[in-house]
């Protein structure tokens, strides 16, 4: 606990007065609102400001300024250090076991026909025509030469490597884990030369674990075993690569975009995508990296 009371000290005498300032300047009403819960500096007052949110929705489009202002009020002091010492692992997991159970609706709704009832309900485009422009779009997938030429490693920690090493120059050297699936995925195909002559270290899955995100909850992350990652990077740059050519760019911020990149990364649900994509699917892909 004196640990954690240290961090608040700091936190209250060094940065809480320039962020304070800072709300000043930006001199709206949610700066102001903000600005009075941080001089209570009361666990419920902060509470209060790590659970605003906003939304472009509520404002004009002529009113982008007010926008931009009012999100950084709103967001600027949503990261600070855990000083109320709240157990947001805990909450991060929650929020993943959650995560995994509205994928487990999705996919008896698939299996019992459900979406497509609530699909058809909603006057929205049936699975048939999501799947043909799902199919058009991603076109025939690439062979896994091409997949790996386009490999790459994450700035992340691995399965054998923590943060601290997890250079590419460090994956390269001792990086050599995967999964039995994506192994026998890969027999017969050219590997990258620092994945040749020497065996793999075959492991069951990726490793889940949390990193800090904000004041409320830490961030769900899994750690992937060194090949799995490599090929995954590839499988990702193949993909962006297809879905340029229709003017789809995932380094594009915009929010329908961002709603994209997120529903393709549920490869859970792409199963049903299976009989359209042309095989080499896509599907046998995402699934030889799956772990189940």
């Amino acid at each position: 606990m004196k640990y954690i009371s240290n961090i608040r000290e700091a936190f209250t005498s060094r940065t809480l007065p320039t962020a304070l300032a800072v709300l000043k300047d930006i001199d709206t009403p949610r700066a102001l609102s903000v600005f009075m819960l941080a001089s209570a500096n009361t666990d419920e007052t902060w509470d209060q400001i790590f659970s605003m949110t906003i939304s472009p929705t509520n404002y004009l489009a002529s009113d982008d300024d007010k926008f931009a202002r009012d999100y950084t009020a709103t967001k600027l002091l949503q990261k600070v250090p855990n000083f109320l010492n709240r157990n947001l692992k805990v909450k991060a997991l929650e929020s993943f076991s959650e995560a995994e159970y509205q994928c487990w609706l999705v996919n008896r709704s698939l299996l019992t026909g459900e979406l497509q009832f609530a699909l058809k309900n909603a006057d929205l485009p049936s699975l048939s025509t999501i799947k043909k422009k799902m199919s058009k779009i991603l076109g025939r997938a690439p062979s896994w030469e091409i997949v790996l030429q386009r490999g790459g490693w994450g700035p992340g920690s691995s399965y054998a490597l923590s943060q601290h090493k997890a250079s590419p120059e460090y994956k390269c050297e001792y990086e050599n884990t995967t999964t039995l699936n994506l192994l026998k995925a890969l027999q017969g195909v050219q590997l990258p030369r620092w994945f040749e002559n020497r065996p793999f270290q075959l492991v069951p899955g990726n490793l889940i674990t949390t990193v800090p995100k904000n004041a409320k909850t830490d961030r769900t992350i899994a750690i992937e075993p060194g090949l799995n990652g490599f090929v995954q990077k590839g499988i990702g740059s193949c993909i962006r690569r297809r879905l340029r050519r229709f003017g789809i760019n995932l380094n594009d911020q915009s929010i329908i975009r961002w709603s994209l990149q997120i529903f393709l990364r549920c490869s859970r649900t792409v199963a049903s995508f299976r009989s359209t994509v042309s095989p080499p699917s896509w599907v046998s892909y995402l699934f030889s990296l799956r772990h189940s």
